[in-house]
């Protein structure tokens, strides 16, 4: 890496010309080390798993590292939340709670570096102090039926939800306490058969799948106000896939479908969903299915950069925006369970459950960044020759049966993976 040149410049000189201030082509500088960087490092683990027998506590359904990456959190099938230290050379767990729920846990989400939120198929979400984990500090109930996602927002200090046959829920921290009955009045948007709801990173956008092939965006969402537009809302979503898109109001959230409806004999069902960091972007992890049998599984980059004002989001506008795919294989044992993809925080890299692995996934050869390699003014020409696949950095391999959930870190170049016999590995670089 050291002999690697940019404009007759070392990798080493362009690092230190940097760390002085000095004159330096600083984006230029930066996407050619991060280039380097993708492309010469050799990702593995320390640990073998193939002595391990299954884990007691079930498939890994999802992984979220804290905030300061010192601590990885898994939740499983069989109703328990495991602690990892990421630091340390064992994939051993540090810390385990058996039934932390009633039923499969299914996704948790970090409220803070001491607290952090978990869904489950009991219909209720539990509140977690990392600092006594022997009780939860609060059950929210509200939801009538699986609880599929959650994701917390730190612009209005409120937890969203959704659960299959509900809808999404917001939940107010402060008000806690609201929330010990079924019947608490906190449902902002009522869909029939939702899977997955995401935030951006920065709070813009909320993202809602259903898996009859319907996909709606929430442009500049705001946390605060959706009881506001919900009844809006409601009345908007039956015809928004005729329709396209639709302004609330000056400076009032918008919503746009990505898809259109279900089809008499094939559609798409996006099974799980991840924002790249400034949002005007994000990677799809869906099946397709044509006369209800299984047609294949798919990674997809999609373009939400929208023109809100745009009077008609036509089917043919839809199909330009799906810019990159990946096809992804599976074994047939874990076909119908939600895989978990993930989003490098420089947004090069798409992390991808790939049969008994992962694999990183990138735009071209040189990991470049989607908003700037489907820029106009950057490499046009080669952008027209590329072709619709992404790209295949690198697989990486080590578990005994399939991979459903990744995540990269959120400081740290590490990316942990977990997989349906309950064992997680992490992922370091090596050059």
């Amino acid at each position: 890496m050291a002999g690697s040149q940019y404009n007759g410049q070392s990798i080493y000189s362009i690092l230190e010309e940097r760390y002085y201030n000095l004159t330096c082509p600083v984006s230029a500088a930066s996407h050619t080390v991060h280039t380097r960087l993708y492309q010469t490092a050799k990702w593995s683990n320390s640990e073998s798993l193939a002595n391990k027998t299954e884990s007691v506590h079930g498939s890994v359904f999802n992984i979220e590292f804290s905030p300061v990456d010192d601590l990885a959190l898994t939740v499983c099938s069989n109703r328990a939340i495991l602690s990892y230290d990421p630091r340390l050379s064992s994939s051993k767990p540090i810390h385990a709670l058996r039934n932390a729920h009633d039923d499969a846990v299914n996704c948790l989400t970090f409220i803070d570096h001491h607290s952090f939120a978990t869904c489950s198929d009991d219909k209720t979400i539990r509140i977690w102090d990392l600092r006594q984990l022997k009780y939860s500090i609060a059950v929210l109930q509200g939801h009538q039926n699986w609880v599929k996602n959650i994701e917390y927002d730190k612009n209005s200090g409120r937890l969203f939800s959704v659960a299959l046959y509900d809808g999404v829920r917001e939940w107010k921290m402060d008000k806690m306490c609201d929330y010990t009955s079924e019947q608490c009045d906190n449902l902002v948007f009522e869909i029939i058969d939702p899977v997955r709801m995401r935030l951006s990173p920065n709070g813009n956008k909320m993202f809602i799948s259903e898996r009859d092939n319907k996909c709606t965006v929430i442009d500049h969402f705001n946390g605060t106000c959706l009881k506001d537009i919900a009844p809006i809302v409601k009345d908007l979503r039956d015809n928004i896939y005729q329709s396209g898109t639709y302004k609330l109001g000056c400076n009032r959230p918008s919503m746009y479908t990505m898809s259109e409806r279900k089809g008499d004999s094939s559609y798409r069902s996006i099974m799980s969903a991840c924002f790249f960091p400034y949002g005007e972007f994000i990677g799809l992890r869906h099946i397709d299915i044509r006369n209800n049998q299984f047609l294949c599984e798919n990674l997809t980059l999609f373009d939400l950069r929208q023109d809100v004002y745009k009077p008609k989001y036509s089917s043919k506008d839809c199909q330009r925006k799906y810019l990159k795919y990946a096809d992804e294989t599976s074994p047939r044992e874990s076909l119908d369970i939600i895989k978990e993809i993930s989003v490098s925080k420089d947004g090069r890299i798409i992390a991808s459950p790939f049969d008994r692995g992962v694999r990183l996934l990138a735009i071209d050869e040189q990991a470049t960044p989607p908003d700037l390699f489907f820029d106009d003014r950057y490499h046009s020409s080669y952008k027209e020759q590329s072709t619709l696949d992404l790209h295949a950095m690198q697989t990486m391999t080590g578990h005994k049966r399939a991979v459903l959930t990744c995540k990269f870190a959120n400081n740290d170049l590490l990316l942990a993976t977990g997989c349906l016999d309950g064992h997680i590995l992490f992922h370091k670089p090596r050059f």
